[in-house]
């Protein structure tokens, strides 16, 4: 019969060192295949979606500069350019906009425009 053998603490430091880096592989391997891929933000309320390829998998953030038209609803399907309007940063902090025109805001429209690619309808 043989003999049992303990381990050292050398072998047992191995084991967990492995065991680590095998969870640290994992992990990345997981964030590269979840990352948000590069996207670009919007200028002045318009984003440039020209190149941007669409697919069920992928999100598109809409960070960037936004239009803003304190107290004021705008009609989707008119003319809003209304003058009173200003940039917001999205995502943002409404701490750093304290000024006396966002005070007790009642209601709040924000435009964003998309640049898409031409749709070839025939395919």
């Amino acid at each position: 019969m043989t003999e049992y053998k303990p381990m050292t603490k050398k072998n047992i430091f191995i084991i967990i060192a492995l065991f680590l880096l095998l969870l640290t592989s994992f992990r990345f391997v997981w964030i590269n295949y979840h990352s948000t891929p590069d996207y670009k933000t919007a200028e002045k309320g318009v984003i440039d979606l020209s190149e941007w390829e669409f697919t069920d998998k992928e999100t598109l953030k809409l960070d960037g500069e936004w239009k803003f038209y304190p107290n004021q609803f705008l009609d989707p399907s008119g003319n809003n350019d209304t003058g009173n309007k200003t940039t917001v940063s999205v995502p943002g902090n409404w701490q750093e906009e304290k000024t006396e025109k966002f005070i007790l805001l009642s209601q709040i429209s924000y435009i964003y425009a998309n640049v898409y690619p031409p749709i070839d309808w025939e395919k």
